[in-house]
């Protein structure tokens, strides 16, 4: 099995130090650092965020561009950037219509704009938000 088809968590430290580069390089938003080091700290597992009853899962740093394209978040939501989701129909995302740090917001993947909702005006504050499991 190559490093690369590996789990994120289960590569050498060098090949995930990689997959965080490319995510940096490959985002088409400048990507907090805060969440660049949640990603880094969780090993490449899930993140469990957790606010307002709600729980949000930060997708792994090798699946983010991936599931970016799969959902179409570019095409469907100009200027988001898809970083996690609710597990059913919600897309957790940074608004890159806003100058950095950006807001991170939550809409559902079917196309409402009207239902888009702020949940923090940066990643730093949605991180002191969060609720413990």
């Amino acid at each position: 099995m190559s490093a690369r088809s590996r789990r994120f968590w289960l590569r050498p430290r060098s090949a995930r130090r990689a997959a965080l580069a490319e995510l940096r390089a490959e985002a088409q938003c400048t990507l907090p650092d805060s969440y660049l080091r949640l990603l880094w700290d969780s090993g490449g597992r899930p993140v469990e965020l957790r606010f307002a009853g709600a729980t949000w899962l930060l997708w792994p740093p090798e699946e983010v561009l991936r599931l970016n394209q799969f959902f179409d978040v570019t095409d469907n939501y100009p200027g988001l950037f898809g970083i996690g989701g609710d597990g059913a129909q919600g897309l957790l995302a940074l608004d890159t219509r806003a100058p950095a740090p950006h807001p991170v917001v939550t809409l559902p993947l079917i196309g409402l704009w009207e239902e888009l909702t702020v949940l923090a005006p940066d990643f730093d504050r949605l991180l002191a938000l969060r609720q413990p499991p």
